[in-house]
């Protein structure tokens, strides 16, 4: 193999003519395969001028050389000695080479493999002044070469030399092979769906992967309950041959959305289909369980009536929760001057009046009579890694060691309003856009300050926008250990999407799969989508429902899990005792027992083991007759009644509501005993005489 030290003495002649042999087979690959013809070069049009055009910097080195038996003729080998603190700390670069026009296709394609025990690149393409990405997935390598396709709509124009891209490489240490990168401009008459994709092909996608069978397994550990049904008539015995139906009501896990609160009645953009389908997505009467509001509990939103008045708002979270829609806030500190009122940013450098608004905000927010009644759980601080205009506004406070330590104050100030606080810190740093190691190490760190101050967050909300390449499924499960165990915290995901441009198809597995990655998780509560409807999605891609109110696929597959998968539906009857037992997802059911022509209903809410008495009007035939040493009179009484039987052993008697509570027990060895009945308020009672431990009679007594 002879190295590229030997390459560059025939640059040149590859630099005079057209195309060579990897581009041409490229070319006619992507004509034969998917009618994709006559693109144009954005980088250039041999394998030697365009690794001669890249730059390597950071702690990272790139060797190439020639190989042989692949559809490439040159590879590169790059190491990456060091992790940064950002993955651009470390690159391989170079800029177009030719004009870009907005909406153009483009396709971004190269070949890879690792030589180390992990490899993770981040793919770009960026404006070489702003630094705006058109693309920007992160890609785990394989053992093996691997071809990656790319494609992308790029959103402005770029005149030649005014797009970077590259790697961005100091995720991790690492060492892997590269070959082939190059970029075709398609222009714009195709659709991007038309283009092969490596996008969707996420870590965990495969149908036989191990986390399957293992999510499963947790699911079934975690998220049921075991539940026993005892079937009694009105006397306190057990009745046989009960049908027993468990209908299941609610989950106990949080399923949800963002709301946007002007849509719910008297508010000023009003839709009752809208309303319709977040208690009916199925068309069965099931939906959403929680719930957030979008923009109008924002600091800026609320005082700057957004959505609606505050009052608006106010009716609006009530009308929710009283629908049956658990609510939580969001935000009460975004700590970017963007993302304030416009009088923060006017006094950055007035401290007292900053922190004596970050002070009216909490005591607004969290002590509001309406408010702090029906929220319970705030995502207190959002997005601090990349909001960081108020830790540089406080860095100048000399009663704080850094700016960031305003966070501990806001934590603290927040559970003094509202001791009973649920308190999320909120972020996508970790897991969006791939979940880079390097942003990962970042956000830790200003996790660990805030975690060591007089009051921490309960929980972390992982807002879960998901870009053109899904994040791994191995990865969340990987996050989701990492952080409930690091800060013995609850987990929601928060904000959850993905871009429009993965295929639908895809759409609806990766939605399926993070669902499933989720609820089996022991740490996450819930899992809230940002948005549900296109009509009302900030990219016009929500999961569920088109602008028209059809379902997508991905919709489709929500349903298909939440409302049926994850649903108990079930029915059997009563053994001899009188029991039935279920295995019932926990959350909330309805139980309907029949016997005999008669029914009676009882709702339960299974978070663990339960055992639910069920009493029937009914009274057994072998049991309407008292053996003489046992009776009762008179029945029905006004107040009093005599118990006579014709032993002085030692027994036990019960007096127990229809329903099996007990109300007192009294042991004796009397023959005769008498009772006054008035003072347990019951209109029936149920006397048990008990021999032993074990019931012998029973009857019931009416009182009038």
């Amino acid at each position: 193999m002879r190295f590229l030290t030997l390459l560059s003495l025939f640059a040149l002649s590859f630099s005079g003519f057209s195309q060579d042999a990897y581009h041409t087979n490229l070319v006619n690959y992507l004509k034969d395969n998917y009618n994709l013809v006559s693109p144009k070069y954005v980088l250039n049009n041999t394998e030697q001028t365009n690794i001669s055009s890249f730059n390597i910097y950071g702690n990272a080195s790139v060797s190439s050389s020639t190989t042989s038996g692949n559809v490439f003729s040159l590879s590169s080998k790059i190491n990456v000695s060091s992790v940064g603190n950002n993955v651009w700390d470390a690159g391989y670069t170079t800029s177009s080479k030719t004009s870009v026009a907005q909406g153009d296709v483009l396709l971004y394609t190269f070949w890879a493999k690792k030589n180390s025990a992990s490899s993770e690149i981040v793919i770009f393409a960026e404006d070489n002044v702003t630094y705006v990405k058109e693309l920007y997935p992160t890609l785990k390598l394989t053992d093996e070469w691997k071809r990656y396709f790319l494609p992308f709509k790029v959103t402005k124009a770029y005149a030649a030399g005014k797009m970077n891209i590259g790697l961005h490489l100091a995720s991790q240490i690492q060492n892997f092979d590269i070959a082939g990168l190059t970029v075709l401009n398609f222009g714009s008459t195709y659709n991007i769906l038309q283009f092969p994709s490596s996008l969707g092909e996420y870590e965990g996608y495969e149908a036989d992967a191990p986390w399957r069978a293992e999510a499963t397994s947790r699911i079934e550990n975690n998220r049921k309950a075991n539940l026993t049904v005892n079937v009694k008539d009105v006397s306190g015995n057990a009745l046989s041959g009960a049908t027993v139906k468990i209908e299941m009501m609610e989950h106990e896990f949080g399923f949800g959305s963002a709301i946007v609160a002007c849509r719910t009645p008297g508010n000023r953009c009003y839709n009752e289909t809208y309303l319709s389908k977040l208690r009916n997505l199925d068309g069965k009467g099931h939906g959403f369980n929680v719930g957030v509001t979008e923009n109008a509990l924002k600091w800026d939103g609320w005082e700057e009536e957004w959505i609606g008045t505050p009052t608006e708002t106010v009716n609006a979270i009530k009308w929710l929760s009283d629908s049956g829609i658990k609510m939580r806030g969001h935000v009460l500190v975004w700590p970017g001057f963007d993302n304030l009122p416009e009088d923060m940013r006017a006094n950055k450098s007035n401290l007292p009046y900053l922190r004596n608004r970050i002070n009216e905000r909490l005591t607004t927010m969290l002590t509001h009579p309406e408010l702090s009644k029906y929220i319970k759980d705030w995502d207190v601080i959002n997005e601090i890694t990349q909001n960081r205009d108020l830790e540089y506004a406080f860095d100048a406070d000399p009663t704080l060691t850094k700016g960031r330590d305003l966070y501990k104050e806001i934590f603290k100030k927040a559970k003094e309003l509202q001791p009973g606080l649920t308190m999320y810190i909120n972020d996508y740093i970790v897991e969006s856009d791939g979940g880079s190691a390097a942003a990962a190490a970042r956000y830790n760190t200003y996790l660990d300050e805030i975690h060591a101050g007089e009051v921490s967050f309960d929980g972390i909300g992982f807002q879960a926008h998901i870009g053109k390449q899904p994040t791994s499924i191995l990865k969340f499960k990987q996050i989701f250990d990492d952080y409930s165990a690091r800060y013995n915290a609850r987990i929601k995901i928060t904000e959850y999407d993905i871009n429009k441009e993965v295929d639908p198809m895809i759409q609806a597995r990766y939605l399926e799969d993070l669902l499933t990655m989720s609820f089996s998780h022991p740490s996450v509560d819930a899992f809230i989508m940002w948005g549900f409807w296109d009509g009302n999605h900030w990219h016009q891609n929500a999961p569920i429902f088109n602008l028209d109110w059809s379902i997508k696929p991905s919709g489709q597959a929500y349903i298909d899990k939440v409302f049926n998968k994850w649903w108990t539906n079930e029915e059997s009857s009563s053994d001899q005792s009188g029991k039935v037992s279920f295995r019932p997802f926990k959350g909330k059911h309805k139980i309907t027992v029949t016997k005999n022509g008669k029914e009676k209903i009882q709702e339960v809410l299974l978070n663990n083991y339960a055992e639910v008495n069920i009493t029937m009007d009914i009274i057994s035939s072998t049991n309407n007759d008292l053996a003489p040493d046992f009776k009762i009179y008179p029945n029905p009484t006004p107040n009093e009644i005599t118990i006579d039987r014709n032993q002085n052993n030692k027994v036990e008697i019960k007096i127990m509501t229809i329903d099996g509570k007990l109300l007192e027990s009294i042991p004796t060895t009397l023959k005769t005993i008498h009772l006054t009945l008035k003072k347990y308020q019951q209109s029936s009672i149920i006397i048990q005489l008990l021999q032993d431990g074990q019931v012998v009679k029973s009857q019931m007594v009416m009182v009038n």
